[in-house]
């Protein structure tokens, strides 16, 4: 066999997938890669602990720059002080509270999700304020990749009091909230792994949730929240867990591309 025939034989690399290329519109966008071709600014603003000093880290080839985040670093901590939204919108996520500031970078290292092998965050009690306030809409969707760690772990991805709650609590009922309408998905699920989670409402105020391409039990939703959101915060209760991406489409009826979007999110991150 020829050299050339080989070369024919070996698998082709997959193009890298700029999720909001694909689906634009999204209201916020957080992520450690890149997720639009446009995008010029940085992922993430970090602060090391030798001296708390700050320092904004961009992307390498579509991914997190994380040489320059270790040589800033050094051999101590590293941690998020602000997400840069990569939406259109600067929707940005924020907190100078030490105590409220996930984990990037350990005694020197990148943290890697023990699953999937990728650069993630680790969340213990964090939060961050969205400058903008966002007036929940008629239809939304949300998705998160997020790592189950220990089954005591909660996340709350997106949420304030009595506006959009999303989450995944200790005895592993999913939940979402809009107002005072309440809906659990698949409780006592408690499995630890990766996943692909996401909830969206439909014109009919349905609360629909899925995780890892499965969808679970639904429920209704009344109310348009016009408060603040928070990125890790929910009915007084902050992020605990491990996330490597968040995306918020709001006023925006993308049921049908629910299952798209999700697949072209796992094409990355291999959850299921």
């Amino acid at each position: 066999m020829s050299y050339y025939s080989l070369i024919s034989l070996m698998p082709k690399a997959q193009p890298y997938n700029f999720l909001l290329d694909d689906y634009p519109g999204a209201t916020v966008a957080y992520s450690l890669r890149k997720l639009r071709t446009a995008y010029s600014g940085n992922a993430i603003k970090v602060r090391r602990s030798s001296d708390n000093t700050e320092q904004d880290i961009g992307f390498v080839g579509n991914l997190l720059d994380t040489s320059s985040l270790l040589t800033f670093c050094g051999a101590g901590n590293g941690f998020v002080t602000r997400w840069y939204d990569q939406s259109t919108n600067a929707n940005d996520a924020a907190t100078g509270t030490i105590a409220n500031q996930a984990q990037v970078v350990s005694s020197g290292a990148m943290i890697t999700d023990i699953y999937n092998g990728k650069i993630t965050t680790v969340w213990t009690a964090d939060q961050y304020p969205i400058l903008t306030s966002i007036p929940i809409a008629q239809n939304f969707i949300m998705f998160a990749v997020v790592t189950r760690a220990l089954t005591t772990n909660a996340l709350f991805p997106l949420g304030s009091a009595l506006t959009f709650l999303f989450s995944w609590n200790g005895t592993g009922a999913i939940q979402s909230q809009i107002t005072t309408g309440l809906a659990v998905h698949a409780t006592g699920f408690t499995t630890i792994g990766d996943y692909i989670v996401s909830v969206l409402r439909d014109s009919s105020n349905v609360l629909k949730a899925f995780r890892n391409s499965t969808a679970l039990t639904t429920g209704s939703s009344t109310g348009t929240p016009t408060t603040a959101l928070r990125f890790g915060f929910s009915q007084g209760a902050s992020s605990t867990g491990r996330m490597q991406e968040m995306v918020f489409w709001n006023n925006q009826d993308l049921e049908s591309s629910q299952s798209n979007i999700e697949t072209a999110i796992n094409s990355y991150y291999s959850a299921f």
